[in-house]
C-alpha cells in the first residue's frame, strides 16, 4: 500500500522540482532545487516516509489501545486509569503499563503472548526515531537493542549515525498495529454487547 503509492508521489515531486525555473539572480533557490532534486534520487525521501510511518503507525496503536481501555473502564466500572497504574519499577513503557493494566485491572487480554515480541520491536524503533536525532543519542543499553534489530531485519539499517525505516518494515508495522487494534477492537465488541 505505502510502497505502491510512494513511487507515485516521489516521481509527482521529481516532476514538480525539475519544472521549477532557475533563476540566476536566486543561488539560494537554485541550490534547494539542487538539493530536492538530489535527495528524491537517493531514496533519502522515502527513508523520511517510512520513520514517519511508524510514528504514526505507533500512534494509531497508542491511541486504539487508550481508548479500548476507558470504554472496558467503564463499562466494568474499574475506578484506576491506565494513566494511574501503578506496580511497575522504573520509568515503565506504554506497552508494560497497558499490558498490566489490562491484565490486572481489565481482567482482559490485550494481545497474545505471541504479539508482545513485534510490539516492543516497533516501540523501541519508534521511541529511537521520536526521541533521537541521531544513533549516537540513544543510551547504550536501547542502541545495542537498536542494533540488533538492525542485523536481524535488512529493512531497518544504521547508516551514518541515522537509523533508517525502509519501506517494507514500516508497512509491516502498519499491517501489525491494524491487525492489533482490530483484534481488540473486536473482542471488545463481543464482550460488551
Amino acid at each position: 500500500m505505502i510502497s505502491n503509492g510512494l513511487p507515485v508521489l516521489v516521481e509527482a515531486e521529481k516532476r514538480r522540482v525539475e519544472a521549477t525555473t532557475w533563476d540566476e539572480d536566486r543561488e539560494v533557490d537554485n541550490h534547494i532545487i539542487w538539493d530536492l532534486q538530489e535527495r528524491l534520487d537517493s531514496g533519502m525521501t522515502t527513508r523520511f516516509v517510512g520513520a514517519s510511518v511508524v510514528i504514526a503507525a505507533w500512534a494509531l496503536y497508542e491511541s486504539g489501545v487508550r481508548s479500548v481501555a476507558d470504554y472496558i473502564r467503564r463499562e466494568k466500572s474499574v475506578k484506576c486509569s491506565l494513566d494511574k497504574v501503578k506496580g511497575l519499577k522504573g520509568h515503565p513503557s506504554f506497552l508494560e503499563k497497558a499490558r498490566l493494566y489490562f491484565s490486572d485491572h481489565l481482567k482482559f487480554e490485550l494481545h497474545g503472548d505471541a504479539e508482545w515480541t513485534g510490539l516492543k520491536q516497533l516501540a523501541d524503533i519508534r521511541n529511537a526515531l521520536a526521541h533521537n536525532s541521531c544513533v549516537s543519542d540513544i543510551p547504550e543499553k536501547k542502541r545495542d537493542k537498536i542494533f540488533e534489530y538492525c542485523e536481524a531485519d535488512p529493512d531497518l539499517k544504521v547508516e551514518g549515525d541515522f537509523l533508517v525505516v525502509l519501506l517494507p518494515f514500516a508497512e509491516r508495522a502498519l499491517t501489525l498495529v491494524e491487525r492489533l487494534r482490530n483484534d481488540l477492537i473486536d473482542r471488545t465488541m463481543s464482550a460488551f454487547k
